[in-house]
């Protein structure tokens, strides 16, 4: 809360967090002390991010979500590599993500920026790496919005590449519209068509489900 009232960055400031983003984790990225987390309490954990996300359009709730996170995140240090350790990454992505959205939504544009990086970090040391994108996506939009249309390409096409083999269509129409957006606000005509084609031939309905 204490970032509500920063100024957001641009340019090299916010683009070189995310600059190893892309390089494989260290061998030692995961803490080999004890403080594994049991079934039941990933379950709960899970159940708390579905919660989250409804509070997010109550306008309620952020204090709630960084206590968690930051519980979480601690937490996260001490556990062993696993399956389960890989969720509660996840969780703490998706947590962080949620209180980037809220703080975006108040205008706390600098933590907004925070969160969303975080949430990308998260995520890739889960192994999630497409939320990570997901991620990267919701920091581009926040450009957008900023009018920052260079940073937000910049990151639209850093998670396009992370993302090249692994994505979904529905994440690579996500990433592509962004793209447009991108390149509408640079003038660049040719550019924003070819990006809205690419996400208009990817946005076909599934049998299969794309999550």
């Amino acid at each position: 809360m204490a970032l509500s009232g920063v100024a957001a960055i641009g340019g090299a400031a916010l683009l070189a967090p995310l600059t190893h983003w892309l390089e494989p984790l260290a061998e030692n990225s995961f803490s080999s002390r004890s403080g594994a987390f049991s079934l039941v309490e990933v379950e709960a954990l899970e159940r708390c991010v579905g919660l989250f996300r409804d509070w997010r359009s109550t306008g309620l709730g952020r204090a709630a979500v960084l206590g968690q996170l930051s519980d979480v995140c601690e937490r996260l240090q001490q556990a062993p590599p696993g399956e389960r350790t890989e969720r509660v990454f996840l969780v703490a992505a998706e947590l962080a993500k949620v209180a980037g959205s809220m703080a975006f939504d108040d205008g706390a544009h600098r933590a907004a920026q925070l969160h969303y990086v975080n949430a990308a970090r998260l995520a890739k040391a889960g192994g999630h790496t497409s939320f990570g994108a997901a991620a990267l996506a919701a920091l581009a939009r926040q450009s957008f919005d900023r009018g920052a249309a260079d940073d937000g390409l910049a990151i639209v096409q850093l998670a396009q590449r992370s993302t090249r083999v692994s994505a979904t269509p529905r994440l690579r129409a996500l990433l592509a519209i962004r793209e447009a957006w991108a390149y509408a606000q640079l003038g660049d005509v040719h550019r924003f068509r070819s990006a809205v084609d690419t996400a208009e031939e990817l946005h076909i309905p599934r049998v299969e489900s794309d999550e």
